[in-house]
């Protein structure tokens, strides 16, 4: 998750909580003062989570602004080894936010975690007044904080299992999912937005994350509706290309229909009534394609049914140039192919 881990081994402090407690704290700011760390987001655990709160009410400017405390304990210590009331005044006066994570172990190892036991217990009831009074001041002085310092869940593989203890040797090892570990590391890297009421299934989501499960449902943009709809301008070129080839063939077709025995041929007209003024298209051919041309109106004294042929005009060279496109629709269609033009006669009109 692009975080540097510092590891801190003191063998000269073992595995004695007194001497962790009594020197953890000035171990850990020695190291970050020689390594030139400025400040750091924490992780804590179990007794861990007790030299946190130390480092909290005495150096605070040495952490950043959001942190994690799993399984807090205390152990059989009869007294805090911090001063809870110095906890509060760093929480109100700096902007710093704890997410205290509880999660029951219920195997049968005698040293399994439960926040119900003595020393977790005074611990969280100290947080929960904590959190309760500093909720109660913002409200109060009108505060401009948007955030509660603390936030709780009580209880984290109860929607899903989000941690597993798995044994190596005689030491317990947490292994966390990869859910958990993403919206930590989310968590760790943003500064303060989340109330307790944001903690959902255990979980805490931010303003980010409502934003994250909106864009699921993706709308879809104008821009971007031709390549959803696979409308690329490559399938659009082959789109016109196809389009261009099935006008050729209606067009060859309507060709093919003039192509019949003398007998069989019609007079072909174009007329077109309107309301108002009368008008007619004329119609241009040419050896490869009809084209429509401007619309023309009729005279006055014109007939309404204006003839497409002029009778006065022979339509022998005319119907000689189509011979090559009759030819091209007779091999489509493989209608048997006439003599000549000529023995076709003339086109009535």
């Amino acid at each position: 998750k692009e975080y540097n881990i510092v590891i801190i081994d003191s063998p000269s402090l073992g595995l004695s909580r007194y001497r962790w407690i009594q020197y953890g704290p000035a171990v850990i700011r020695g190291v970050l003062r020689h390594l030139d760390i400025d400040q750091v987001s924490v992780f804590s655990m179990g007794l861990g989570s007790v030299i946190f709160h130390q480092i909290l009410a005495e150096t605070p400017h040495i952490l950043s602004h959001t942190h994690i405390v799993y399984n807090q304990d205390i152990a059989d210590l009869k007294s805090f080894p911090f001063e809870a009331y110095d906890v509060e005044v760093t929480l109100r006066d700096h902007d710093i936010q704890i997410w205290t994570i509880y999660n029951d172990e219920d195997d049968e190892d005698p040293q399994a975690y439960s926040r119900h036991s003595k020393g977790p217990a005074r611990l969280a009831e100290a947080f929960t007044k904590m959190q309760a009074r500093l909720e109660s001041e913002r409200k109060v002085t009108g505060s401009e904080r948007s955030y509660d310092e603390i936030l709780v869940t009580e209880k984290l593989n109860a929607a899903a299992v989000h941690v597993e203890k798995l044994w190596v040797s005689s030491v317990p090892v947490h292994v966390f999912s990869e859910e958990i570990l993403s919206i930590m590391a989310h968590y760790l890297h943003q500064f303060p937005t989340s109330v307790q009421d944001d903690v959902v299934d255990g979980l805490v989501k931010d303003i980010l994350d409502y934003f994250r499960e909106d864009m699921k449902e993706v709308v879809e943009l104008p821009a971007l509706k031709n390549f959803v709809n696979d409308r690329t301008d490559k399938v659009r070129k082959r789109a016109a290309a196809d389009n261009r080839r099935r006008l050729e063939m209606i067009q060859d077709s309507m060709l093919a229909l003039t192509n019949g025995p003398p007998a069989e041929l019609e007079t072909l007209s174009l007329s077109r009534r309107g309301t108002g003024s009368k008008s007619a298209s004329k119609l241009q051919r040419s050896k490869s394609n009809l084209t429509v041309e401007e619309v023309l109106p009729i005279a006055d004294g014109e007939e309404e049914d204006a003839s497409f042929f002029d009778g006065d005009e022979d339509y022998r060279t005319t119907w000689a140039a189509l011979k090559p496109i009759r030819d091209r629709s007779q091999k489509k269609s493989g209608l048997p192919r006439l003599a000549s033009s000529a023995s076709q006669g003339r086109l009535a009109t």
